[in-house]
């Protein structure tokens, strides 16, 4: 599943470890796609120990499609779950989230729902690719959104 590239990484600190969740592409079932992993390290310069287990199956499973694309991971921890982001080509390229309790952490994700909406104008086409930061009880929430056109950066802010 990550025989072929491993990037777009979010690092993050988290139970004392550092993870480093990402996208890979390689082959499950003769199905090559986009599919999220993680690896660890006790320090944030390495190094580093891929897990081999891909955390994505939840999206595969929700949508039965092993070509799904699931990648873009942006992880939180928030209360007494951590909150994964996340695209998915699943009926066009917007985000979702899922979530994992902390005894479940850093497998056992389980499918929230839609993240952004392709609402906007801006994400006429696509609304994806997220980046978050979680700072004084407000989620910041960027994402790519993309129109026929153009592409540009599109921000939403969340309560927590």
């Amino acid at each position: 599943w990550c025989n072929e590239a491993i990037y777009h990484p979010h690092p993050c600190f988290l139970n004392g470890k550092w993870y480093m969740f990402f996208n890979a592409r390689g082959s499950v079932n003769g199905y090559s796609a986009e599919r999220c992993g993680f690896a660890t390290a006790d320090s944030l310069d390495g190094l580093w120990t891929v897990d081999p287990n891909r955390i994505s199956e939840f999206a595969e499973s929700q949508s039965g499609q092993m070509f799904i694309m699931c990648g873009d991971p942006a992880i939180m921890e928030y209360k007494n779950n951590y909150y994964m982001f996340y695209f998915n080509l699943e009926n066009g390229a917007v985000d979702h989230w899922a979530y994992a309790s902390k005894a479940d952490f850093p497998r056992g994700w389980r499918y929230g729902g839609k993240a952004t909406s392709k609402t906007l104008p801006e994400e006429s086409k696509y609304g994806h690719k997220p980046s978050i930061i979680k700072k004084d009880n407000k989620l910041y929430y960027y994402y790519t959104g993309v129109t026929g056109q153009s592409r540009c950066i599109i921000l939403q802010t969340f309560d927590l």
